[in-house]
């Protein structure tokens, strides 16, 4: 069939565009992701592919997150960056870890279909550590674009 393209090189993306890391937040902290740009998915404000944010967290032990701790993630869009506390929050709670329940389960992976009208040129998350023994600090957060 000669050379045929792959199917993401015809977007003509770059996998570091759609891939960002973030550490988590210290005890009680709140983090907020860098955000991904959505506008080389779009064309004349129509999507050209369906796409979905994934969010995978590091794995967190007993002591990183103990009980009476939790990790609550929430989607967030913006038309600017950064992604920030003015940030539109498009889907809450996304994924919620609570205390040793969740830790040693091994990495959380969590998908988020972004809408086919989704208004925003930026997406990212917004993690919320609480309880206030933990630190969890050392661990990520990675932030994607799947097709």
């Amino acid at each position: 069939m000669g050379n045929v393209p792959e199917f993401r090189d015809s977007f003509n993306l770059k996998d570091a565009t759609l891939r960002k890391s973030n550490a988590l937040p210290t005890a009680d902290g709140t983090i907020y992701t860098t955000g991904i740009d959505l506008s080389t998915l779009t064309a004349k404000g129509a999507r050209l592919a369906d796409a979905e944010l994934k969010i995978d967290v590091d794995d967190l032990d007993a002591t990183q997150l103990p009980n009476g701790d939790t990790l609550t993630f929430s989607v967030l869009g913006d038309t600017v960056l950064p992604i920030d506390s003015s940030s539109v929050v498009v889907h809450a709670a996304i994924l919620s870890m609570a205390g040793a329940d969740s830790a040693g389960d091994g990495p959380e992976h969590v998908r988020y279909k972004i809408p086919s009208d989704f208004s925003y040129r930026y997406i990212g998350l917004k993690a919320v550590a609480a309880g206030g023994t933990g630190d969890i600090s050392g661990s990520n957060v990675v932030t994607s674009i799947v097709f």
